[in-house]
């Protein structure tokens, strides 16, 4: 499904409000793919020394994963956490205004625990990776 969610939908799919938001849109998704954005800004809560820091990359990551599961259950937002994190690479920290692209695949899901990949770009640059276990709150 390729649609556009506003900031106010999103607010109806994560729990997480500003300044901890780290999700902007939603660009697409499907069963088991998302796609986000986040431009980068001064007031996001993960932002020091110009820079996006490693926290808000995973914590955008995770967000991502959470609003593809709020599309899922359609309801109110659950609280989740993050339960596991492999393979996070950094290859350099998104900076002041720009566009971070994300797309999180689910590779495994039981219950209340999902398992994803991630990448997340900056234009056509690969700046993070992970693997991520998110449980939801019952």
């Amino acid at each position: 499904m390729n649609r556009q969610y506003t900031h106010e939908q999103i607010e109806q799919l994560i729990p997480q409000r500003a300044p901890i938001k780290m999700i902007d849109s939603v660009v697409s998704v499907d069963n088991l793919i998302v796609q986000t954005a986040l431009s980068v800004q001064d007031t996001n809560w993960f932002f020091s020394d110009g820079h996006l820091l490693e926290a808000g990359l995973v914590e955008h990551i995770a967000q991502s994963a959470a609003a593809m599961m709020g599309l899922k259950n359609e309801g109110a937002p659950k609280v989740g956490y993050i339960g596991d994190i492999k393979n996070f690479t950094v290859s350099r920290l998104p900076r002041l205004g720009e566009l971070i692209r994300s797309r999180v695949t689910v590779i495994a899901q039981l219950e209340s625990v999902t398992m994803v990949e991630a990448e997340s770009k900056i234009d056509n640059e690969l700046v993070a990776t992970a693997r991520m276990k998110v449980f939801l709150a019952e």
